[in-house]
Formats: C-alpha cells, sequence, structure tokens
C-alpha cells in the first residue's frame, strides 16, 4: 500500500500539538490587530473601513503598511483553519467536527456580533456629534428607532461567517470524493503531494490563486461588506481553506517548508514594491482599467501570498514548533483579543485625536494600548471563564501553571507512553 493510500484509508495516530502552526494562526489575529490599528491613520479618498479618523495624524504612506499585511495575513489564516479543521475531523469525526465548530465559531460570531456590531455603531455615532450628553442621545435615539442596524453586516468578523460555510463544505467534498470517486481521489492525493514536493510550489499555486483574483475589482482580496457571501471572495478564500484541509493528510511533509523559507519570504518583501506600483497605476486610471496594471497586480499578489504561506510555516516550523509559554499563552488570548479590538480601537483613536503627538506615536499607542486591554480583559474576565471555554476549549487558571508541555517518555517504559500519547491526543484536540 502506498503511502497516500495509508494516509487515505487509516485514521492518523495522536500526534503532539502543532506549537508552530498555532502560534502562525494566533499571530495572523494579531496582525488584525495592527492592520486596524493603522488604518485611521491612513489619508485617502478611498473608504479605508475604519469610520473614526484622525485626519490630522493621516498619511498616505500607512497604506503601506496596511496593503502588506492584508497581502498575506487572511489567507495564512485560513490555511491554518482549513488544516486544523481536518486535524479535528480526523480525530472526532464530521459530527465532532461540527459540533466543536458551532461552540467555537457559530456562538462567538452570533454573540459576538449581536453585542460588537451596535457598539461599534454607536461608537461612530457617539464620536461624529462630539461624545458627552449630545453623543449619548445621539446613540440612544439611533438605537430606539432602530436605525443604529440600518445596514448590518458581519463587519471585522467576516472570517467566522465564511468559515460557518467553509466546514461543511470541506466535509461535503470529502464526503462525495471518498463515496463516489475514491479513485480520482486517490490521483488527485498523489498530484497534490507532488505539487507539495515541488522547488516551485508557489507559483504553481499562484496560478489557481490568480484565476480566483480576476473576479475582484482590483485583482486584489476583497473583503466582505455583507450578509450576502460573494461567490468570488468565498472560492478565493476556499482556495487557501483548501489547501489547509488537503495539507493535513500530508502533514510529513511540513518539515520540507523550512528549507527555503527565507527566501521565499525575502522573494516575497522584494515582489511587494512592485505589486504596490501596478496597484497605484490602477487606482490612477480608475474607473478604467490599466489592463497591464491589472495583470500585473493579480500576478505579483497571487505569488506573494503563496510565497508568504511556505515562507511563514516554514520559519515558525523552524524557530517555534515547541512549547514556549509566551506563544501559548498569546495563542489562547489572541481569538478573544481579535473579538473586541475594534471598540478599543474606537476610543483610544478618538481620545488621542486632540492630543499633540506625532502620527507615528499615535500609532503606536493604539496599537499598544488596544492590545494590553485585550490582554487584561483575557487574563483577568475570560481565561478561567465559561467564555474562555466556548472560545478555547478549556478553562486555563491564570497562572503559568496553565501551560504545561508534556514530559518526555522513556522509550522502555510502556506505561509511560501510554499516558504521554493520550495528553498529546488531548492537546492536539484542543488545539483547534
Amino acid at each position: 500500500m502506498s503511502f497516500v493510500e495509508q494516509q487515505l484509508s487509516e485514521p492518523p495516530v495522536a500526534t503532539p500539538r502543532y506549537h508552530a502552526l498555532d502560534g502562525l494562526r494566533a499571530l495572523m489575529m494579531f496582525l488584525g490587530i495592527v492592520l486596524h490599528g493603522v488604518l485611521p491613520y491612513v489619508a485617502s479618498d478611498m473608504d479605508v473601513g475604519m469610520a473614526i479618523q484622525d485626519r490630522g495624524a493621516a498619511d498616505a504612506r500607512y497604506g503601506l503598511v496596511v496593503a502588506f499585511i492584508h497581502s498575506f495575513r487572511m489567507p495564512v489564516f485560513f490555511v491554518m483553519a482549513g488544516f486544523f479543521a481536518a486535524l479535528l475531523r480526523d480525530r472526532r469525526g464530521a459530527r465532532g467536527l461540527l459540533i466543536n465548530r458551532f461552540r467555537r465559531i457559530v456562538v462567538p460570531f452570533v454573540v459576538g456580533w449581536l453585542i460588537i456590531f451596535p457598539l461599534v455603531a454607536g461608537n461612530e455615532h457617539f464620536f461624529h456629534v462630539g461624545g458627552g450628553v449630545e453623543g449619548l442621545r445621539t446613540v440612544f435615539n439611533q438605537f430606539a428607532t432602530g436605525r443604529l442596524y440600518a445596514n448590518p453586516n458581519p463587519s471585522y468578523l467576516w472570517f467566522l461567517y465564511y468559515l460557518m460555510m467553509f466546514y461543511p463544505a470541506g466535509l461535503a467534498a470529502s464526503w462525495l470524493a471518498r463515496r463516489f470517486a475514491p479513485h480520482a481521489r486517490e490521483v488527485f492525493h498523489r498530484a497534490f503531494r507532488h505539487v507539495l514536493q515541488s522547488a516551485v510550489r508557489p507559483a504553481l499555486f499562484a496560478i489557481l490563486t490568480a484565476l480566483t483574483l480576476w473576479p475582484m475589482s482590483l485583482g486584489t482580496l476583497d473583503t466582505p461588506d455583507s450578509f450576502s457571501p460573494s461567490p468570488a471572495i468565498l472560492t478565493a478564500y476556499f482556495v487557501f481553506f483548501g489547501f489547509g484541509w488537503l495539507l493535513h493528510a500530508h502533514a510529513d511533509l511540513l518539515p520540507t517548508f523550512s528549507r527555503h523559507a527565507w527566501k521565499q519570504a525575502a522573494l516575497a518583501l522584494a515582489l511587494f514594491p512592485l505589486n504596490v506600483f501596478a496597484i497605484v497605476v490602477l487606482l490612477q486610471t480608475w474607473p478604467d482599467f490599466d489592463a497591464s496594471a491589472r495583470w500585473l497586480t493579480i500576478v505579483t499578489g497571487a505569488l506573494i501570498v503563496w510565497l508568504w504561506v511556505f515562507g511563514f510555516t516554514g520559519l515558525f516550523l523552524r524557530y517555534f514548533d515547541r512549547p514556549i509559554f509566551t506563544m501559548r499563552y498569546l495563542t489562547d488570548s489572541s481569538y478573544w483579543c481579535y473579538l473586541i479590538h475594534i471598540p478599543i480601537i474606537q476610543w483610544v483613536v478618538s481620545l488621542l485625536t486632540p492630543v499633540g503627538l506625532s502620527s507615528p506615536m499615535k500609532i503606536l499607542l493604539t496599537i499598544g494600548l488596544t492590545t494590553a486591554v485585550a490582554l487584561v480583559t483575557y487574563h483577568f474576565g475570560v481565561r478561567s471563564t465559561v467564555i474562555g471555554e466556548w472560545l478555547n476549549g478549556r478553562r486555563y487558571p491564570r497562572g503559568r501553571a496553565a501551560v504545561v508541555s508534556t514530559p518526555s517518555a522513556r522509550r522502555d517504559d510502556p506505561g509511560l507512553v501510554t499516558r504521554q500519547q493520550t495528553e498529546q491526543f488531548r492537546l492536539s484536540s484542543e488545539q483547534v
């Protein structure tokens, strides 16, 4: 029986926690705080996605930071989400995956949206009229008349909304392939494995992403702004989710990701100015299209995102594939920090607007204060509570003892190995 046949027919044994991939997923969440912390200071005639802005400290150059983070953040996150979804499916079955995702994705999205959407909209109305009593009166009137909900949308929680569609889609695709096309499934996995072992794998996967970028307005990944799913955006991000899902069946190849990680990261950085140049040309000719600039945007953007997918994964596997207390703590806190960060950013930006500080200092304070408040509320109000259980799968004590590594087992002690495998199974199931 070939390796691929074994992977597709036999359930995998319990594996240790994927510390590196878990940390990488958390980094993408925290980069969301950085991105949204910079947005209020981007000088632009276009909608930058943040209603509360500090025009006095704005600078168009900050748009480069936003563009850079946007070029890879959500794709890398969806790759990790797909990988851990497949891991959970193999550990607990399809039913276990759906139950787990309902608790940790659907419930946080519904509850979070019901609280966050009116809070974000209320903050916007409050500060637009200058705050104070008049601001409170405006917010109350908007709430009482229902105008606070005039334009309901998933806001920055859209990724949870899309994940709610990706999990059933992944399960359905796997079941259909296994049930009706087992031979084609085997051939597909062989081809996928062959591409994963290729030296030019980022370019090969970039071809597929380039096709999904064509329907986008600027040839870059769009962000949903409605509860009506965008087929183009769904398809583009499902490519990354599906890649992560398939990658789990070939997790033995993960060590190969570290071989050229620095080169891939360097090439992605080198291509970024070319991608920015093409986007600027497109914006200057808007609403008409410069065909050459649009193709250059699509090609460089697709290459950049896959270079970062492989580069980031390889770098984290090389340097962070071990238990690290700080990284584990930040990983556990990342979900909560992301859920609540926008309302905090709104208040920080509004309070800093009249303060006579340079814009770089304001940006650093916005990001730093937002992260600090989010972490403090996580530590004292979430980590060891029922909220933490819903977000992280369990309640953690607040102390350092909450993060423990599984002790190494002696090879001549079968009983100790068994206990170690049991603990590894628990950790690998909890991390998703």
